[in-house]
């Protein structure tokens, strides 16, 4: 078939179509190829109407330029089979429709896309419009380059939709059983808040993909032994705060190696490092076997004591009870007992130094003469009155000598003698 193509120029159509330049629905402009002749069919008859300044061929020059266009209202102008270009800067305007007989509009420039706008919009234009489209939906929603669509995927709940429809519904079904009887409710009369108090499960973890998180804004728990309240932060301070302010607080113990070690302060802790040895208090060295060292600085430096100081650092052991075996440590009312009846004692022997020293011991210078005397005496403080007589017998050979002394106490001594001369 020979190809007939006709380039129309914008002015020689308008003449052709009418002075409305316009083209009704159902006109065509005809190009018979078989005969190289080109015709207007105008009220349902066919109308040559126009002088073609070279006809349609077969001799591969193939066109026409329409210059003139009889007749005002033609119905149509066929071309055979060929092509209708328009020179640039013009255009066609049509009354109703353009019927293309199932043909495509190719290279058809980008069309304004606005509210107003009555321009065609051509096929990349669609194209950058459904990929648009396709990524706003996400979901792997994607238009393949022939403008093939796949739908997108979304993943809810362990089930998949594929339309945004069916996604939002879902959702909203959701949503709908969580207000309504989800794991976190709220009793509309008194305000309270439960979690999972329906379901099973004794563990809350909060962990995410961060790790561990706070858990914040919690109110302070009831503080008692059947409690199960959650304690905040300020409760755990405060706490601290009494633990750190008792006033026997032991801030530093170990026991280990068969030895025990407590100190109170910071700058010096205690040692033991004798077998089986006790150090408490700040800087206490418990050095020897079966040694205790109590308090600040104490030493026991020898085995099996005790020691409650250290030389120049003495101190006392108060409310000793009253020993009652022979081991036992013996207190000061038990020492002031003694020092008692030592001065009692002490009190008797120099009153009886006293007694001892009164009593008078003089002799006759005369053969069966006696002697009379009284004599006092005093040793420490302690007085003794005394009286005495004395015989000689005879024949001068014989002494009888008998004498008592008396104290300020009651006390009495009595002495008596016998001597013989030879």
């Amino acid at each position: 078939m020979i190809a007939c193509r006709m380039k129309v120029m914008a002015a020689a159509v308008a003449m052709m179509l009418g002075s409305s330049a316009a083209m009704a629905a159902g006109q065509v402009i005809l190009c018979d190829g078989g005969t190289g002749i080109s015709t207007i069919v105008q009220n349902g008859a066919t109308n040559p109407g126009f002088a073609p300044a070279n006809g349609c061929s077969n001799d591969g020059r193939d066109f026409a330029q329409i210059s003139d266009v009889n007749g005002t209202s033609p119905d149509y102008m066929k071309v055979g089979s060929g092509t209708v270009e328009i020179m640039a800067n013009d255009r066609i305007s049509m009354l109703t429709r353009v019927d293309m007989n199932g043909q495509g509009i190719i290279n058809l420039a980008d069309g304004a896309v606005s509210s107003a706008s009555k321009e065609g919009i051509n096929g990349s234009q669609l194209y950058s419009l459904a990929s648009s489209t396709a990524n706003a939906l996400g979901g792997g929603a994607a238009v393949s380059s022939n403008g093939a669509w796949s739908s997108p995927t979304y993943n809810i709940g362990g089930q998949q939709f594929h339309n945004v429809g069916d996604a939002l519904s879902n959702l909203d079904s959701r949503i709908a059983q969580s207000s309504g009887g989800g794991l976190v409710q709220q009793d509309a009369a008194t305000r309270n808040i439960t979690v999972a108090k329906n379901t099973d499960g004794t563990i809350v973890d909060v962990t995410g993909t961060q790790g561990a998180r706070q858990v914040t804004g919690v109110g302070a728990g009831a503080l008692s032994a059947s409690s199960t309240d959650a304690v905040n932060g300020s409760q755990l301070y405060q706490t601290n705060v009494e633990v750190d302010a008792l006033n026997q607080r032991v801030q530093n113990i170990s026991i280990g190696g068969s030895s025990i070690v407590a100190s109170q302060a910071n700058d010096s802790p205690a040692s033991a490092t004798g077998a089986n040895a006790t150090a408490i208090g700040n800087g206490a060295q418990a050095t020897a076997a079966n040694s205790v060292a109590l308090g600040d600085r104490s030493v026991a430096s020898e085995d099996n004591t005790v020691s409650v100081g250290s030389a120049g650092n003495e101190r006392r052991v108060t409310n000793v009870a009253a020993g009652v075996r022979g081991t036992d440590a013996a207190n000061m009312n038990q020492l002031n007992a003694l020092q008692s009846n030592v001065n009692a004692v002490a009190r008797e022997a120099f009153a009886g130094v006293a007694a001892a020293m009164a009593m008078p011991n003089l002799t006759p210078n005369q053969p069966g003469n006696t002697v009379v005397a009284a004599g006092v005496a005093n040793y420490k403080g302690y007085t003794a009155v005394g009286l005495g007589g004395t015989y000689r017998s005879l024949n001068n050979r014989w002494l009888v000598n008998a004498a008592a002394s008396f104290t300020p106490h009651g006390d009495t001594g009595v002495r008596g003698q016998v001597g013989y001369e030879f």
